[in-house]
């Protein structure tokens, strides 16, 4: 039987987790919905900020880039990640991100705000009842080729022997 997470990656990121052994979506432990962290939004922020483009198309710029992993340990560092759900965000709620990168070039800034993101959907997978048999993952973070080998690598989630774990849309 699959359980399966459904990954939003729009400005901000959102799962879904869905046990298909529960007959109706509204009894007791069926689904479990909440925002994982900022996603698109502070990439497009600073990329418009910095290079007057709307978002990191292909993720060009990050992909050119090396995360810093102090700032990328401060973000993680941030109260939210440890809130139990339900939990929402605004898309302005981690507005110091971009303060974090500052210092940073525009590839440097891309890839670590992008490593931000990944690393936001690592944490909420925790709290996730049991692990998925597929992430199917959608919004504009989807068509981001670094965001998206980010999450393979920190997920795990290639095909293994004996399960089904795969990434698609």
């Amino acid at each position: 039987m699959r359980r399966s997470r459904f990954l939003n990656l729009g400005g901000v990121g959102n799962i879904t987790w869905v046990d298909p052994r529960v007959a109706r979506p509204e009894d007791q432990g069926a689904l479990l919905a909440f925002d994982t962290g900022p996603a698109n939004a502070p990439i497009n922020d600073l990329v418009l900020a910095r290079c007057g483009i709307s978002y990191d198309k292909g993720g060009k710029i990050a992909a050119k880039g090396t995360v810093e992993n102090g700032a990328l340990e401060l973000f993680l560092a941030e109260p939210y990640f440890s809130r139990m759900p339900p939990k929402s965000l605004d898309r302005n709620d981690f507005a110091e991100m971009i303060g974090l990168v500052s210092e940073l070039g525009n590839a440097d800034a891309a890839a670590t705000l992008t490593a931000m993101c990944a690393a936001g959907v690592m944490e909420a997978m925790q709290h996730c009842p049991t692990a998925p048999t597929r992430l199917l993952v959608t919004g504009g973070g989807r068509h981001n080729p670094v965001l998206m080998r980010m999450l393979e690598v920190s997920l795990d989630c290639r095909r293994g022997p004996g399960r089904e774990r795969r990434f698609g849309r």
